[in-house]
């Protein structure tokens, strides 16, 4: 059986660190009739919250040789990894199948820390993957996927393929939408999947590709029926 000539070097960079700082005030007044007929009110507001969104995984790292993507290869499915292997002959983490749920690896903690513990905040915002590297690249869909978990309340699942990012342009997009009582941290985790095709990936040869995984106006707001 022939082999594919194919050597490849992915480097997924996954870095972003964004700080989004929310301020909420609400005020109640408390109200005292005293003897002599006149009243006292009493002015007290709210904490206010720092809403953060910061990088648990510096970058991920992805690197397959001639021989890994050889058309008969034992591995068909190649991981990410969170430590940085590149420069070993292959950085990568073996599957199984084209969604192991054991290849998730923390890259993004949404925090909303300092306000007041019997508060509900509702924050919402997008993730989005982009990459200059694709250039003329002609992808096939499948040939790298990267897979998103945990940026809602359910903690849903997706996957963007690479040839979609490339074809939207700016990058492709997912919403987050969380859900926090006081003090709270939520994880968004992602994975970075090269598949090794039954058909010839050539033009993948000696390329060096980059994605960033990022977050996009994360912003938070009290929920109004909370402070009634």
């Amino acid at each position: 059986m022939d082999k594919k000539n194919t050597m490849l070097l992915t480097v997924i960079a996954v870095a972003t660190l964004l700080v989004a700082v929310v301020g909420a005030t609400f005020a109640y007044f408390s109200v005292a009739n005293a003897t002599d007929q006149t009243v006292q009110a009493n002015v007290q507001t709210g904490k206010i919250p720092t809403v953060t969104v910061s990088k648990k995984a510096e970058n991920l790292y992805l690197k397959v040789s001639a021989t890994d993507m050889a058309q008969n290869a034992e591995t068909k499915y190649f991981y990410a990894k969170s430590t940085d292997c590149l420069e070993s002959a292959s950085c990568y983490e073996k599957g199984t199948t084209s969604a192991d749920e054991d290849k998730y690896i923390d890259i993004l903690d949404v925090a909303v820390a300092g306000g007041d513990q019997d508060t509900k905040y509702t924050c919402t915002g997008s993730i989005e993957v982009t990459s200059e590297s694709l250039g003329s690249i002609d992808l096939t869909n499948g040939d790298i996927t990267i897979g998103l978990k945990g940026y809602d309340n359910a903690g849903s699942s997706t996957t963007v393929d690479a040839q979609v990012v490339k074809s939207k342009g700016p990058g492709a997009t997912q919403n987050i939408s969380f859900n926090f009582t006081g003090d709270q941290t939520k994880t968004i985790s992602a994975y970075v999947l090269l598949e090794n095709s039954s058909s010839p990936q050539n033009y993948l040869a000696n390329q060096n590709l980059s994605f960033s995984i990022a977050t996009k106006n994360v912003s938070c707001t009290i929920d109004a029926a909370a402070t009634d």
